[in-house]
């Protein structure tokens, strides 16, 4: 008799081994989509930590620079006070008329064009007062330096540019005043509450 072969059961195998090759190929899959999950999910998290201390970083510069610029800008206030001061208490006019002026007036302080950079860091009013105390300087110095580069003239040339001279120096100590005012409002804003 001839051997029957059982056709069913043969497909059934069949059957059941591709089922089995397809579940493995999906179990590979599954398994490489989960190690570039995990890979993307680690990278993004090496990302987050670098942006994190890129912005710790940069705060803690901003916060250094905004000490450096308290600093400068209060140097150069306390630099521009004391030439002021130097100034009033000389008579500029009767210095003028026995040519006693000193041959070099300093009323700026060195780099005040950057004072007044760092003074916008921490206020912008502040900043501006500077820039116009600043100006006031640069008239002031103009005219102490037409009153002592002039060659006898008469008693009101000389009344009038140090009055000049005098009421710019006025104008700079209240800017500074001004610019101080608005320094000491914005450090106090910038302060943490306690």
């Amino acid at each position: 008799m001839a051997h029957q072969i059982d056709w069913p059961s043969w497909i059934n195998v069949v059957l059941v081994f591709v089922l089995v090759v397809i579940t493995a190929y999906y179990a590979w899959s599954t398994q490489k989509i989960l190690d570039e999950s995990r890979k993307s999910r680690q990278a993004a998290e090496r990302q987050a930590t670098a942006a994190e201390e890129s912005i710790r970083a940069l705060r803690q510069r901003l916060e250094e620079e905004a000490g450096l610029s308290r600093t400068i800008v209060a140097a150069a206030i306390q630099t521009v006070t004391r030439n002021i001061d130097h100034w009033k208490s000389l008579n500029i006019p009767n210095l003028a008329v026995i040519y006693g002026l000193p041959g070099t007036v300093d009323l700026l302080p060195p780099d005040y064009d950057s004072a007044v950079q760092h003074a916008r860091r921490i206020s912008v009013e502040a900043s501006v007062e500077l820039a116009g105390a600043f100006d006031d300087l640069r008239h002031a110095k103009t005219e102490i330096e037409i009153l002592r580069d002039a060659k006898q003239t008469s008693p009101a040339f000389y009344q009038e540019h140090s009055n000049a001279a005098i009421n710019a120096l006025n104008q700079a100590t209240l800017d500074l005043g001004k610019a101080q005012e608005y320094l000491q409002e914005a450090v106090k804003k910038k302060q943490p509450k306690a």
